[in-house]
């Protein structure tokens, strides 16, 4: 979210007058609810919702069975109900992007929602807890003084981008999505409070149920906002958003990116989009006057999350939401994971798993070889290497492009983890893939907002939508051969023929390319006289090889390379040049 919030947890003293006063001066954020060991400071225009005189919620937050729009006060019932249910209550009946404190029989309870759209960060500092929306937020308050963490930025690199606890500040961790803190005799503790494998069983109804949620989630978040603009490419993903938003009549601009290569230049179908919906479309350029390689667009948060490319995104967007007005900018982000967009063929063994032989399973693997091209004896082979596997958990990949000796020594030792990684013994590789593909999008949700100057709604990764889509077994998402099946069937009748069965995706590679070919010197510069190499993080002779050759860089080489000269970006922030 774009507006600040600052939570204050005392440990073993009262919250007094004075601190509040003190903190209100130093971040600039108004006190909106305070009890003898609780207070929550937050922006203006930021919503915070009571729970009577227990605590509060920060953020946006609907009713799961009510009308789509956000909550304005609970009952006394919800309230106990919250408190009895230590927060569970809270995520079954309710959904939004917010961040929950309270105080229960167990102590002070913080509540960060699944859907990853409202940011939460935690430090520990003279008998006090505080959860802030940033880094900068904390730092302003003068409860966090900022020293890098070179182990976990080395980790970051490593485990390329896996969400985690640890952040690249000492001291700074992040709360995670669905994970509940527990605050009770000084001491804290994280615990998953929601998961995707509490979602994961097959349900026949799902087609209709995914067109429910999506509706719902982009009508309720719509409703909180007079003008809306929303990115558009002419895919699938960001199309359903758009025309779920014109389908409720709301005051609707869209806007498509272009690059000067014919792969980045969508607006043949960002035109077909807006043409059926009747809204007007403005059309941006991807700019390297936009990209300023000492400015991170992450600066904020307390790790590194974005790459160099951002910068001209955010800042073509900033300009349209200013001449069009808009409150708020909407996206398609996070739609090919969560519905499980894929190229293996691991649908087909999940599909043996659950079914057994059949002559479904036959149209399966039908299904993935018009998908991929492969033919059928190579999509059974695929099926056959994942079943020999021992373990149903998804395995993430590591990323070592360019990363010291030493540190790889370090890092190749420590097992990669995550809640949501630990898969039951049950479980289906592929619903493994699916909920590993909500991790990998997470990092993705929290850069924009303050680039832009408006708050940013991924409607996509909405509670309710990822419970419908865990739902959804994998092979039903590659029926007939495309991808995204599910979503296209649900949403066919209202998307042009043209988007709706749209197989192709444009992607800017070639502004990539554009920032590495003409900048190649400074980035080279940056890269091997940076905080990075000097910490003996990075291998600077593979980078020196690397930005030599005359050659695009493309594929990871690309990814890697703008994301280090984020990185090195956002250590000047924090660090000093």
């Amino acid at each position: 979210m774009l507006y600040e919030y600052l939570i204050i947890v005392a440990k073993g003293s009262n919250i007094r007058e004075d601190m509040l006063h003190r903190l209100a001066d130093l971040t600039g954020l108004a006190a909106k609810f305070s009890s003898e060991t609780l207070a929550v400071l937050a922006s203006v225009e930021l919503t915070v919702t009571p729970l009577g005189e227990t605590g509060a919620i920060v953020g946006t937050i609907f009713h799961r069975h009510g009308p789509p729009e956000a909550l304005a006060a609970f009952t006394i019932d919800e309230v106990r109900a919250i408190q009895r249910s230590d927060g569970s209550h809270l995520l079954s009946r309710y959904w939004g992007g917010y961040v929950a404190v309270f105080e229960t029989e167990h102590g002070s309870r913080i509540i960060r929602d699944p859907s990853a759209s409202i940011t939460c960060y935690q430090v520990e500092v003279d008998g006090l807890f505080a959860f802030a929306s940033s880094a900068e937020t904390l730092h302003k308050a003068t409860l966090y003084s900022p020293t890098a963490n070179w182990q976990n930025l080395a980790r970051h690199i490593y485990t390329d981008g896996l969400p985690a606890v640890e952040t690249g500040l000492t001291g700074v961790k992040e709360v995670l999505p669905g994970t509940s803190v527990v605050l009770e005799n000084g001491q804290d503790q994280s615990l998953p409070c929601w998961s995707p494998w509490d979602h994961v069983e097959v349900e026949t109804s799902s087609t209709e149920r995914l067109r429910r949620a999506v509706l719902q989630a982009v009508s309720a978040w719509g409703s909180c906002y007079p003008r809306v603009l929303i990115g558009v490419s002419g895919g699938l993903d960001s199309s359903i958003v758009a025309s779920c938003l014109s389908s409720k009549g709301h005051e609707l601009t869209c806007m498509t990116m272009t690059t000067n290569d014919a792969d980045g230049d969508e607006r043949r179908y960002a035109r077909i989009l807006c043409d059926t919906l009747n809204v007007e479309l403005i059309e941006d350029h991807y700019s390297l006057d936009d990209i300023e390689l000492g400015r991170s667009a992450a600066r904020h948060l307390p790790l590194p999350v974005s790459r160099t490319q951002s910068l001209a995104y955010n800042a073509a967007v900033a300009r349209q939401a200013l001449r069009s007005s808009a409150d708020v900018f909407f996206s398609g982000n996070g739609g090919d994971n969560v519905f499980a967009y894929s190229q293996s063929a691991t649908s087909l063994y999940d599909r043996y798993l659950h079914e057994g032989w059949s002559l479904d399973l036959l149209r399966t693997v039908g299904d993935i070889c018009k998908l991929t091209g492969c033919s059928p004896i190579q999509a059974v082979k695929s099926a056959r290497r994942i079943s020999k596997s021992k373990s149903r958990s998804y395995r993430w990949r590591p990323q070592p492009l360019f990363l010291a000796q030493e540190v790889l020594a370090i890092e190749t030792s420590i097992p990669i983890s995550h809640p949501w990684l630990e898969a039951p013994k049950n479980a289906l590789p592929g619903k493994a893939a699916h909920i590993a593909g909500l991790l990998r999008v997470q990092p993705n949700l929290q850069t924009s907002e303050a680039a832009i100057g408006l708050p940013v709604v991924n409607p996509l990764m909405a509670q309710p939508v990822m419970e419908a889509c865990l739902h959804i077994p994998t092979w039903r998402w590659c029926a007939g051969g495309v991808n995204r099946a599910v979503a296209r069937e649900a949403f066919a009748g209202v998307l042009p023929s043209d988007i709706a069965y749209r197989t192709t995706k444009g992607r800017p590679d070639g502004f990539c390319n554009e920032i590495i070919d003409t900048r190649r010197g400074h980035i080279r510069e940056r890269l091997l006289d940076g905080h990075l190499v000097r910490n003996k993080i990075l291998d600077a002779k593979s980078i020196d090889q690397t930005l030599a050759e005359e050659s695009p860089n493309r594929g990871i080489e690309q990814i890697r390379l703008l994301s280090l000269i984020e990185m090195e970006a956002w250590l000047d922030h924090w660090v000093g040049p």
